[in-house]
């Protein structure tokens, strides 16, 4: 979001809730329950997840991270990588051609086998049959039975790093030296795709057959929205080691790295905005079960929660029923800065496009101060009355508009000398 970059105070007041909470950073810690380094994680909705990690670690939760038991994964080797198609079923691979499944949610893990030996980095499903595993030797491996066999299928260079499908053909792989590679017949074939760097990346991500996104060393992130036929390079504001990323639609995605590091974007990964964790570790695993809770793993077993989408200044207690959008602000006249107030009503849809917006009189645009999605609620967001350039306005009179789905509303401000 190319907001983030500014020091916005947005406050998400969430229907329904009673409690009143004031979050300092955007990401807080967990308690994990283990100093083993953890790699990945998989949530399959706001409440059920796991981790994986060194020494055959794996970590479930129940109640979106309040508590995390430690599993019998039934091996010591390390664990790069997990997969879950659902709340029962889901897949852990690492070193040592290791691949283990569940079908119960992780009670009881056990082994599949294949002919090849390697040391896997990354597993990936579409459905309960199909999967596909890369690793540091040439090749990948598929499944067409939920691991009950696993088969070589197609060459790829060594030392790939991720693998993602998003049907049983298209499916993209990265890895060492700036390699992408695409197949368009479920992995029997691989075409190089050249992102234009020679960076290594750690993961790739896609939405749909045509979006798409990856991240790697240096800080390195790219996207495409022609299948990968062509790769945009973004200078992103870290040049820390980029591990792992997500996305929960085509323009909001999060990606995660090297001593804490966490960004967002919500324009499809043109620009990238540095959230606060508070964590120095390196974090090598994020996953969002939808817009505003998320995870992070990583490092010393730290494991990293946010219910915002990763945004500061939470403050959460109940919103008034109206049946109509609220707009206002305080304080009213301004000098240096004033807060838009906001209410969503309950009534409308879980989550619609919203865009705030500052006029002067004679209908100039003058700044955006959010666009995104946003659930019901009762929000508060500070504009420090600047430009876009960054420059403070002239005193004078302002009008904010409020754009939500298909409503909208203008307030007058003023800012005084």
């Amino acid at each position: 979001m190319k907001k983030t970059t500014k020091t916005l105070q947005i406050a998400i007041i969430f229907c329904l809730l009673a409690l009143q909470i004031q979050a300092q950073y955007g990401w807080e810690q967990q308690n994990s329950g283990t100093t083993e380094i953890l790699q990945s994680l998989d949530f399959t909705d706001e409440l059920t997840g796991w981790a994986a990690g060194l020494g055959g670690t794996i970590l479930k939760t129940s109640d979106g991270g309040q508590n995390w038991s430690d599993q019998n994964s039934g091996t010591s080797e390390n664990l790069f990588s997990l997969c879950f198609v659902n709340s029962m079923k889901g897949w852990a691979v690492g070193e040592n051609s290791t691949i283990i499944f569940t079908v119960d949610g992780g009670s009881n893990w056990n082994t599949q086998s294949s002919t090849t030996t390697d040391n896997f980095t990354s597993v990936n499903f579409v459905d309960e049959n199909n999967g596909w595993i890369v690793g540091t030797n040439n090749g990948a491996i598929h499944t067409s039975d939920g691991g009950t066999n696993w088969e070589p299928i197609g060459i790829l260079p060594s030392l790939m790093k991720s693998v993602f499908f998003i049907n049983l053909t298209h499916g993209w792989a990265c890895g060492n030296m700036g390699s992408i590679y695409h197949t368009t017949d479920g992995g029997e074939t691989w075409q190089f795709q050249d992102p234009g760097t020679y960076e290594g990346f750690f993961e790739i991500y896609f939405i749909n057959e045509n979006k798409g996104w990856a991240v790697g060393s240096g800080g390195i992130t790219a996207w495409t929205i022609d299948g990968g036929d062509n790769w945009n390079l973004v200078l992103s504001p870290t040049s820390n080691f980029l591990y792992s990323l997500y996305f929960v639609n085509e323009i909001t995605g999060w990606v995660a790295g090297r001593f804490g590091t966490i960004m967002r974007t919500d324009d499809g990964g043109m620009s990238w905005g540095l959230q606060s964790t508070n964590s120095g570790s390196d974090l090598y695993g994020i996953c969002m079960a939808n817009e505003y809770d998320g995870w992070a793993v990583g490092g010393d077993g730290n494991i990293l929660h946010t219910q915002t989408g990763g945004l500061v200044g939470i403050k959460i207690y109940p919103i008034d029923t109206d049946q109509s959008i609220n707009l206002n602000s305080y304080p009213n006249p301004f000098a240096e800065s004033t807060t838009i107030v906001f209410e969503i009503p309950p009534n409308e849809t879980f989550q619609q496009p919203i865009k705030i917006e500052i006029f002067d009189l004679k209908g100039k645009m003058v700044e955006t101060i959010y666009r995104g999605t946003l659930k019901p609620g009762k929000y508060e967001l500070k504009w420090d009355g600047k430009g876009m350039k960054g420059n403070s306005v002239v005193p004078g009179q302002y009008l904010v508009n409020i754009l939500y789905g298909a409503e909208s509303m203008t307030r007058k401000i003023t800012k005084t000398d």
